[in-house]
């Protein structure tokens, strides 16, 4: 059997790439100080390679997410995310996941959700194995205002084989929206059992204690848990 050719070695700015999905691509759970090392990572490698658009989709994916987690939600930001989801389609049009970095770039300007939304539709379809694509649909739906549908792609991307708590997670908050809060709760505690210290699903916990079930001795146990180092991301 002839042997595989090696592997082509990845340029200084693939390097600098590959590093900064490292840290960010755990989306929801990586913690701010990573978000900002990805974004420092991602700097450099579109100063080194202008041209290279999976770089600009890592860029506008990174933004999408502090986005997303309100960690920078500034005019700036916004501005941001729609140059290199931009920047990411011109230079490589072909791309997969370029074409769905450039989609969910446009989920934050009013003017372009339609066309977003339409995307990202688009891919899911095209890449209906892809659990970020049809995650990021359903979550785009729920943001919309489209909680059915939320919910229906939020089970597709759970059935993708390799379960992660962020998908789970954000079946919760769909469901939760929905006001079924038990089975809301219950996706909420199988997404903690996955990782015990992610950030978003424990105070998605307080407040389903709080809320929905009034139990103040409970949620100060949650809450006591949540300043020993849940919460401090």
């Amino acid at each position: 059997m002839a042997a595989k050719p090696a592997a082509a070695p990845l340029s200084e700015a693939r390097q600098f790439v590959e590093k900064a999905r490292k840290l960010y691509e755990p989306w929801d759970l990586a913690s701010r100080e990573d978000l900002d090392l990805a974004e420092e990572l991602l700097k450099k490698a579109v100063t080194l390679d202008p041209t290279d658009g999976e770089a600009w989709a890592h860029s506008a994916l990174l933004s999408c997410l502090k986005l997303v987690i309100s960690f920078d939600t500034s005019d700036e930001r916004r501005l941001a995310v729609r140059v290199q989801g931009d920047r990411a389609l011109k230079f490589a049009p072909d791309s997969d996941f370029v074409r769905f970095a450039h989609a969910f770039s446009l989920r934050f300007n009013p003017q372009t959700q339609d066309e977003c939304l339409r995307l990202l539709r688009e891919e899911a379809a095209r890449q209906p194995n892809n659990k970020l694509v049809v995650r990021t649909l359903g979550n785009t739906l729920r943001n919309f205002g489209d909680l059915e549908q939320s919910l229906i792609y939020l089970a597709k991307a759970a059935a993708i084989p390799g379960r992660d708590p962020v998908t789970i997670f954000n079946r919760a908050q769909t469901l939760q929206a929905m006001g079924r809060f038990a089975e809301a709760e219950a996706a909420v505690d199988e997404a903690l059992a996955m990782v015990p210290t992610y950030p978003n699903a424990s105070r998605a916990k307080l407040l389903l204690l709080l809320d929905y079930h009034e139990d103040l001795a409970r949620a100060r146990g949650v809450s006591r848990q949540a300043t020993t180092g849940v919460f401090a991301r």
